[in-house]
């Protein structure tokens, strides 16, 4: 009866390592099937109008509207940059003033009308840095150090690839592209900011042409357990002049008591 027993305990661990075996053999095949990054990200340029149409403007201006259901605030919100890596925001905040941040190229700050101007370091300063990169879409390999397709998943309502990206300071955040169309419908990470790291995710919809670029016109972003969602009102790529960048008085003064 013993040999019996270990005989069927002997058939049943052998029969579980095969069933184990052939359940993991459709698992790696699909692990197999996902696509490069790199060819991930490619498509994604294609899917949004090409190298040539990214490549073709020097600046752009984005006017949106912000709003905080749960605060009931609606702001407005604009965007300006010019090649190769400048951006200013402005966004006007009901009862308290205007919020400005930026790039210059070398410099991150912000003059918040609460707490006041102060220049970015670390993290939030390559992060705002990657924001200003005009061409950024086209400079992935730049950009991170390693891009790596994780899994196929469902995101937004649509099928689509994750890509997870790292900086070359390690700082890690994911990008998720429909299947079908190539378009970003998701991203997410860590953003940063004068409070600290926080969690972030973005949902991204409603895509439309802009002057050979197509680009989503609604995204839902949630922080800090709080929904945020941006609605583009208008995109111009004409030319923008350069004063648009220059600091702000009390930026200069800081830049200028910061330098040895």
């Amino acid at each position: 009866m013993q040999h019996s027993t270990l005989s069927l305990a002997g058939a049943a661990r052998r029969a579980g390592i095969a069933l184990c075996l052939a359940l993991a053999l459709p698992l790696t095949a699909a692990a197999q099937q996902l696509p490069p990054a790199k060819q991930v990200v490619d498509r994604y340029v294609e899917a949004v109008g090409g190298r040539e149409a990214v490549a073709r403007h020097r600046s752009r201006t984005i006017e949106t509207e912000m709003s905080m259901p749960a605060m009931g605030m609606t702001m407005p919100m604009k965007m300006v940059m010019a090649a190769p890596n400048r951006v200013v925001t402005t966004m006007e905040m009901p009862g308290a003033g205007t919020l400005r941040s930026g790039y210059d190229g070398s410099v991150g700050w912000q003059v918040n009308p609460m707490t006041g101007p102060s220049l970015m370091s670390g993290a939030e300063l390559e992060q705002v840095a990657q924001t200003a990169d005009f061409f950024g879409l086209l400079n992935y390999d730049k950009l991170y150090r390693s891009m790596e397709t994780t899994e196929r998943t469902e995101l937004n309502g649509r099928p689509c690839y994750r890509v997870k990206l790292t900086t070359a300071t390690g700082r890690e955040s994911w990008q998720c592209f429909d299947t079908e169309t190539g378009l970003m419908v998701a991203s997410g990470g860590k953003q940063e900011s004068q409070m600290g790291s926080m969690e972030m995710t973005s949902l991204l919809s409603d895509y439309k042409e802009f002057d050979g670029i197509r680009m989503a016109t609604r995204s839902t972003t949630r922080m800090m357990g709080q929904d945020m969602t941006m609605t583009i009102k208008s995109v111009s790529h004409a030319p923008v002049d350069a004063s648009a960048f220059a600091l702000p008085a009390e930026i200069q003064a800081l830049a200028a008591a910061k330098r040895p």
